[in-house]
């Protein structure tokens, strides 16, 4: 249990580190292997249009563009059986380090639907977690484009796990898991 508890501390404390001051006597950065130290997540959707109103009008994302990836193309890098489609690249910020979100769909294909009800039912990549400044402004955000919070809405982090922090989860158009993360109102 305590294995448990130390790696949750320590994935939210990593989660959390955007919202902790700087610390002015940082060590440098090791050699990275990396050209970029933040990841592009790829999420297929059932409606392109309405998971990007979703990422777009309730969480904050902006639209930067969009590309076809063509059906032997897809094909021949295993990311499709064949079906061409289009990625619609949403950006969390503009500088070139920003989250990418990148949406597709396949209607000529649609995938199977996981069992989203809990992030514990299917394996896999279960949410999306975004760090904000102020999740009061997120949640009437969301509540003006009809989008509610789950459960209790905003829910403070235990201080044992970080002082001050807390969260608010809500579902995309697919039922996808959204978290936001920010400071405890």
């Amino acid at each position: 249990m305590n294995v448990c508890r130390t790696l949750l501390a320590a994935l939210l404390v990593t989660s959390f580190a955007g919202l902790a001051p700087a610390d002015d006597a940082a060590a440098p950065e090791a050699a990275s292997p990396f050209a970029k130290t933040t990841i592009d997540i790829g999420l297929v959707c059932s409606d392109v249009e309405k998971s990007r109103a979703f990422y777009e009008k309730v969480v904050g994302f902006e639209k930067v563009g969009d590309f076809t990836v063509p059906g032997e193309m897809g094909k021949d890098s295993g990311l499709s059986d064949g079906h061409p489609f289009t990625i619609h690249v949403m950006k969390l910020g503009k500088d070139e380090t920003a989250t990418s979100l990148k949406l597709m769909e396949f209607p000529r294909a649609p995938g199977a639907r996981p069992d989203l009800r809990f992030i514990h039912n299917t394996l896999g990549v279960s949410y999306l977690t975004i760090v904000v400044k102020d999740l009061d402004a997120a949640v009437a955000r969301a509540k003006k484009n009809g989008v509610k919070p789950l459960a209790k809405g905003i829910t403070p982090v235990p201080a044992s796990i970080a002082e001050g922090i807390a969260i608010v989860l809500f579902r995309d158009p697919d039922g996808n898991f959204v978290e936001l993360v920010g400071p405890q109102p």
